[in-house]
């Protein structure tokens, strides 16, 4: 199960979550499964800059996502970071428990796609073309995806793990 919404967040909201990652922030937050857990990382292998938010940091961001999806609850939301050569490869998400039940994910696009080369999303082998703003809610089951390398430029995603009602 696939589904492609646009417009879920608008451009202020998408430079306050991009502004936010890039600041100085504290080193751990407490996610929304009331775990306390490291806000921020670089995954070595694949080069890109994660980083965790607090449930309370974007209520209005939450309730955008709410109303593109009122079938299901927020249990996470982090944005990923990908410079020039970061990549992730395919693979298949799964719930964690350090992250709070979920069964399905949501990547929304955050930059203009104008602004980097590569970085392609591959949802089960389609290209999946994201304005920014725009997303992908996906099921875990079935539906392997990965990011092609960044040839140039920046690419950020918003990565919100979520839970059907």
């Amino acid at each position: 199960m696939r589904k492609v919404v646009d417009n879920i967040l608008n451009n202020n909201q998408i430079k306050q979550l991009i502004l936010f990652a890039q600041n100085d922030l504290k080193d751990h937050v407490t996610n929304h499964a009331g775990h306390v857990v490291p806000r921020r990382y670089t995954n070595e292998q694949w080069k890109y800059v994660f980083t965790r938010y607090d449930q309370n940091e974007f209520v209005d961001i939450a309730e955008s996502i709410n109303i593109a999806f009122p079938d299901y609850d927020i249990v996470s939301v982090r944005t990923m970071h990908y410079s020039k050569g970061s990549s992730i490869g395919m693979h298949i998400d799964s719930s964690e428990e350090k992250e709070g039940l979920s069964d399905h994910g949501l990547i929304i696009m955050l930059s203009n796609p104008n602004d980097f080369t590569g970085g392609d999303l591959i949802m089960s082998k389609e290209l999946m073309d994201l304005k920014m703003g725009s997303g992908v809610l996906y099921s875990y089951v079935g539906e392997p995806h990965a990011v092609t390398p960044v040839k140039e430029g920046t690419r950020w995603i918003a990565s919100v793990r979520m839970l059907r009602k």
